[in-house]
């Protein structure tokens, strides 16, 4: 009971100073007198004991404002602090307001109808304080803790090892501001009664039987830290407790606000206890390409090979042995990339994007019913998206890189799980062993994957003009390592500009070392080109020198589009022109001839038995002499002779667009 109080003389003129507890109940004398000159107290309340030091002096005292005991009798303002014991079983059903009056040695009363006044309710039933943070699943009251290593991380829902202590720590309080979250302990002493219940045995668990306990603890204060010791037999034991030899008038309401409750401690708790730690059972190990389908035979990684073709998507599963309690979260893999797994040294690429720390992964858990828990991950990625090293090229890999994996679990004793591999100094980075490659956690990373060359590129139309809409076709070989699809892009280039985008093209699976035609069609030409040519890009390419699959230029592919009908008319005016030569040709042999009748006739006549073979003139028939040139402009000649890397059909090509031999000329000095 405090009580503040102020005197401008100081706490040494006060008289003395009375309380009244509850002025509201009828024929209960609720009055404590106190009097600071000899710091004495008394009241004749037959239910209020005022407490007293063991040497029989009275506990109450004036104190400052910190709290600590005020010597200056000056001091003019002060607390008295009294020491009072209600109790148990008193009639108070209704809320009290308490009354005091105050004295100094010099006037008369003051009362304390203008001063604040604590208002209060009479209360003796208690229960135990229960509390949890259900949003994080935290015990706040009462609280268990294994006091012994190994240690359990929840005995909620772990186990402890045969033998441990057990910390038991809570508190009892009164009931009647426990939902207003205001909890007050009884002060007396208090005795808790806890019963540890019978177990059988139970074989196929590899359960003791054992009789039950009862073990009686006494605290004060109304808080509790009682220390048990588990039994050293494995089972799951039950216990119960209570308060026993309470005052008369005073009632333990903990079973009654139990009734109905799970929580853990509320009245009750079991201690599982499990001396046997996990273990890996035996070839059980397995790693599988998780981006396949479960009935694809290669879905197994059994040659002791992690490709870079999987490292993203891997599903794992491993069998652990054990009879105590594995939980969610408490079983992990992890792994780590080594250029010296011998001695433990972290891989290059690794350590420059995760650093020297192990990757971790949350593994799921399901029983199996065989006393053993299958512990498996769907689609683990094993080189997690970070912005410093994003893949793995194929110059990364130098040297025998190992891929270790291991399980880290902890039963709820807090037991490491055996053979589940660990890497130490002491022996190197090793994995889970086993006599196959299959069941083993260890592996060599290689680099596979589909691999694309473009082995031919062609045309339809081959030779394309203004209007036309082309498709390319394009063969696709897979000289890598694995089957995939070709991701392509089609860039197109003219008289060495900028590439263009043409468009993208996704091929079928393409097995190794086999080739496949896929087909792009693009936009219809606008204008005239010369000069052009394709690009063919890999859109999957991940190093850091992605070139081109197919380059046109190199390939001696460049090509030009005309206008459309200026092939048509040149070939009919070369047409016309043959068969304009062929017309004249034939007319001089008509002429030819004639003439030679006519020379033959006036010989016949004039001198019939003479014959001058010099004089005689033969025509030269189609056939019977080399074919005279057909005609070339000069302008094609200095064109021919300026320009030997083209054809004359090229050359033609460029005189049909418009150019002439001065301005082709410019334009190769500009390049």
């Amino acid at each position: 009971l405090i009580i503040e109080a102020e005197d401008q003389n100081g706490w040494k003129d006060v008289e003395y100073v009375m309380v009244e507890l509850a002025p509201q109940e009828d024929n209960f004398d609720s009055k404590i007198w106190f009097f600071p000159r000899n710091n004495t107290a008394w009241t004749d309340s037959p239910f209020i004991t005022i407490l007293t030091n063991p040497d029989g002096s009275s506990k109450a005292k004036i104190r400052n404002e910190d709290g600590n005991v005020l010597l200056d009798p000056f001091e003019s303002e002060f607390f008295i602090d009294l020491p009072i014991v209600l109790d148990w079983g008193l009639p108070f059903g209704q809320q009290n307001t308490p009354v005091f009056e105050i004295k100094d040695l010099d006037n008369s009363e003051v009362y304390s109808e203008s001063s604040f006044r604590q208002s209060w309710r009479y209360s003796d039933d208690i229960q135990l304080d229960i509390r949890g943070d259900l949003v994080n699943d935290l015990m706040i009251s009462p609280i268990f803790y294994d006091l012994d290593a190994p240690y359990s991380r929840d005995i909620r829902k772990g186990s402890v090892y045969p033998g441990d202590s057990v910390s038991f720590k809570g508190q009892f309080v009164f009931s009647e501001g426990v939902l207003s979250n205001v909890f007050i302990n009884p002060e007396i002493e208090l005795f808790l009664e806890i019963t540890r219940l019978p177990v059988e045995a139970d074989f196929n668990k590899g359960y003791s039987k054992l009789d039950g306990e009862v073990t009686t603890h006494n605290f004060t204060g109304g808080q509790f830290n009682i220390t048990l010791n588990a039994p050293g037999s494995v089972n799951e034991f039950d216990y119960t407790f209570r308060l026993i030899n309470l005052p008369t008038g005073a009632q333990d309401l903990t079973d009654s606000k139990c009734g109905g409750l799970t929580f853990y401690g509320c009245g009750s708790f079991t201690i599982k206890v499990d001396g046997t730690p996990p273990k890996i059972v035996q070839n059980s190990w397995s790693a599988e390409r998780g981006d396949m389908l479960d009935t694809d035979p290669d879905r197994f990684l059994d040659e002791g090979e992690m490709p870079t073709s999987t490292y993203h998507c891997v599903d794992v599963e491993v069998l652990i042995e054990e009879r105590g309690s594995l939980a969610e979260g408490d079983v992990k893999l992890k792994w780590k990339f080594y250029k010296d797994a011998a001695n433990s040294l972290t891989w290059d690429p690794y350590k420059d994007a995760f650093g020297l720390n192990e990757q971790t992964h949350i593994l799921n858990l399901t029983t199996t019913g065989q006393g053993s828990i299958l512990a498996y991950g769907d689609c683990i990625d094993l080189w997690p998206e970070n912005v410093v090293k994003p893949e793995i090229t194929s110059s990364d890999i130098t040297g025998n890189v190992k891929l270790v994996m291991w399980i880290d679990a902890v039963d709820g004793s807090g037991s490491q799980v055996l053979f589940g591999g660990q890497p130490s100094q002491e022996s190197g980075a090793l994995g889970i062993i086993s006599t196959t490659k299959l069941h083993s956690s260890s592996y060599d990373f290689i680099f596979e994957k589909a691999q694309f060359e473009v082995r031919n590129l062609r045309l339809v139309p081959e030779s394309p003009e203004v209007g036309d809409s082309v498709t390319v076709e394009i063969e696709v070989l897979n000289v890598g390592s694995l089957a995939g699809s070709a991701n392509l892009s089609v860039r197109s280039v003219t008289n060495n500009g900028i590439p263009v985008l043409e468009g993208t093209v996704v091929s079928e699976e393409i097995s190794i070392d086999q080739s496949m035609w896929v087909s792009i069609k693009l936009e219809e030409f606008r204008v005239a080109t010369t000069g052009m040519y394709y690009l063919v890009d890999d859109n999957d390419c991940t190093d850091d020198d992605c070139t081109p699959l197919y380059n046109g230029n190199t390939r001696g592919d460049t090509f030009n589009v005309k206008v459309a009908g200026d092939s048509d008319s040149g070939v009919s005016t070369l047409l016309i022109v043959v068969i304009l030569i062929g017309v004249i040709a034939i007319l001089g042999i008509v002429v030819v001839v004639i003439s030679r009748r006519d020379n033959i006739s006036s010989d016949y006549f004039d001198d019939d038995d003479e014959y001058e073979d010099d004089d005689k003139a033969y025509a030269e028939l189609p056939g019977q002499s080399p074919a005279s040139a057909a005609y070339i402009s000069p302008e094609m000649v200095e064109a021919m002779q300026r320009f030997p890397q083209w054809s004359q059909e090229d050359i033609q090509g460029y005189f049909d667009q418009g150019w002439d031999v001065n301005s082709l000329q410019e334009w190769i000095d500009s390049q």
